[in-house]
C-alpha cells in the first residue's frame, strides 16, 4: 500500500479535529495541526495506519505568526512509531517558547479490506458499488476482513452490514442455485446411460449440496447433487 493511503487516512482523522468557529480561540492554530501530522507521515509504519489525536485545546496561541514562529516536536518513541506515543510539541519563536505540551496519539497498523460503502441488509445479494477497499485497523477485524472482491461479488448476506462495516467471510453465503417450489433440471447417470429429465425442487441448494426433487415424468422424489451449473445430478 502506497504511503498516499497514509496520507488519506491521517488527513481524514486530522479533518475532524479542524477547530470550529467557536473554539478557535481555544485549539492550536491549523499550523500547529499541520505540522503534527507532517511530523507523523514520516515516521509512522509503511502501509495504511489509522492515527487518533486527541483535540488540542491547551494550545493558545492566538495572534501568533506563523510565519514567525517554528513546531518544533520530539519523542521518546523508537521509530516507526506504533501504538500510544507521546510527543513534546513546542511552538517557539526565537529565543522564547511560546507553548509547549505533551500530546499523546494512537497509532494503529491497518489493512486494506472491502468495507460497505451504505447500509446493506439481510439477504442482500452483493453487487458492484455496494463495498469498496478501505482502510481497516483493529486486530479482529484485519484478521477475519476479506480483501478480495471475488470472494463476496454475487454472494448473499447472512445479517445486515451497517455502512462503513469491513466484510467478513463468515457473514456471507452462496445464492442457491435450486429454490424450492421451483422447477429444475435433472441429469440421471447410470454407467454411460444419461437421461436429462426436470423436476420440481423440494428446497433450496447451493452447489455442492444434496436436495430432494420431485420428477415431473414419474412423480417420484429423488435425491442429487446441485451442479455449479444448477443441475441436480442424480445416480441410479
Amino acid at each position: 500500500m502506497t504511503r498516499a493511503v497514509v496520507t488519506t487516512a491521517l488527513a481524514l482523522l486530522l479533518a475532524s479535529l479542524t477547530p470550529s468557529p467557536s473554539r478557535a480561540a481555544e485549539d492550536a492554530p491549523r499550523w500547529v495541526e499541520d505540522r503534527i501530522q507532517a511530523f507523523l507521515l514520516e515516521r509512522v509504519p509503511e502501509g495504511p495506519v489509522r492515527v487518533a489525536i486527541p483535540p488540542l485545546g491547551d494550545f493558545a496561541l492566538e495572534g501568533v505568526d506563523p510565519e514567525t514562529a517554528a513546531v518544533e516536536i520530539a519523542t521518546d518513541a523508537e521509530e516507526p512509531l506504533r501504538g500510544r506515543v507521546s510527543l513534546t510539541v513546542s511552538v517557539v519563536r526565537g529565543d522564547e517558547v511560546l507553548a509547549r505540551r505533551t500530546v499523546p496519539v494512537e497509532i494503529e497498523e491497518a489493512t486494506v479490506a472491502l468495507v460497505a460503502v451504505r447500509a446493506l441488509a439481510r439477504g442482500a445479494v452483493l453487487r458492484e458499488g455496494d463495498v469498496a477497499l478501505r482502510p481497516v485497523a483493529g486486530a479482529s477485524d484485519r484478521r477475519a476482513a476479506v480483501s478480495d472482491a471475488g470472494e463476496v461479488a454475487g454472494r448473499r448476506l447472512r445479517r445486515s452490514v451497517p455502512a462503513g462495516t469491513p466484510l467478513r467471510a463468515a457473514w456471507l453465503e452462496d445464492v442457491p442455485l435450486v429454490r424450492r417450489g421451483e422447477p429444475v433440471r435433472l441429469s440421471l447417470v447410470s454407467g454411460a446411460l444419461r437421461i436429462e429429465a426436470t423436476g420440481l425442487a423440494r428446497q433450496d441448494g447451493r452447489a455442492g449440496e444434496i436436495v430432494r426433487v420431485e420428477s415431473q415424468t414419474s412423480r417420484r422424489e429423488v435425491i442429487g447433487r446441485v451442479g455449479t451449473d444448477g443441475v441436480v445430478h442424480v445416480a441410479f
